[in-house]
């Protein structure tokens, strides 16, 4: 998983509230006044997923809340408005500090180790983690609105396992989410849950009946 188990981000910003001010703050200087308010409806914006199409998830969710809004822009522009959010977004998320040497030293093992995330804009992770360390390190990279299946459908660990060649009883996903654990242990794999928001006084190890988990 990428989010909250590879990356990290502020615990004291606001993600949601900084996107939705770039957002507003786009619109405001092309095509319609819309306050921060109204703008952040979009984020949970119940929209219809088409696959494929030309527009990523992300892009389709931008465009069917500007049409609910009664907004036209150009496709160009959803694209940028993307663009423009993600990379305001994105600034904000930051290495974990074990995040490298942790992949690197299974990698020296001889373990294949691939990325499973669910995000609606893969471009956006592609240049995250191209950008960044782990772009190396990896050797598949499967993400939800490439491939067209979010965790925790078995289908997406599935892919990741075939680029891998590696057996489901072999494999391990680690993950922050319930979706994680739900979608790793429901494909056969054994699953870790990462937990990096709990206080530093909490800090342990607490193994379940059905995956461990770790406060880091």
């Amino acid at each position: 998983d990428l989010f909250d188990t590879l990356l990290v981000s502020d615990p004291t910003v606001d993600l949601l509230k900084m996107s939705a001010r770039v957002f507003s703050r786009l619109l405001r200087r092309d095509v319609a006044e819309l306050n921060e308010e109204a703008v952040a409806k979009m984020f949970t914006f119940p929209f219809d997923r088409s696959h494929p199409h030309e527009f990523t998830f992300f892009e389709q969710r931008i465009t069917q809340f500007l049409v609910s809004s009664r907004i036209q822009v150009h496709k160009n522009s959803i694209r940028q408005y993307a663009s423009d959010i993600l990379h305001s977004w994105g600034s904000r998320w930051n290495l974990a500090d074990d995040a490298i040497h942790v992949i690197s030293d299974l990698s020296k093992s001889g373990v294949s180790v691939g990325l499973v995330t669910n995000f609606d804009h893969y471009p956006h992770v592609q240049e995250l983690v191209a950008g960044s360390e782990l772009g190396a390190l990896f050797d598949a990279i499967v993400i939800s609105s490439e491939v067209g299946f979010d965790k925790p459908d078995a289908r997406i660990f599935a892919s990741a396992r075939s680029l891998l060649n590696v057996d489901s009883k072999n494999a391990v996903h680690v993950g922050d989410d319930i979706v994680d654990v739900e979608g790793a242990l429901g494909a056969g794999m054994q699953a870790v849950q990462i937990d990096r928001h709990s206080s530093s006084d909490s800090k342990g190890l607490d193994q379940g009946p059905t995956c461990d988990r770790y406060v880091v």
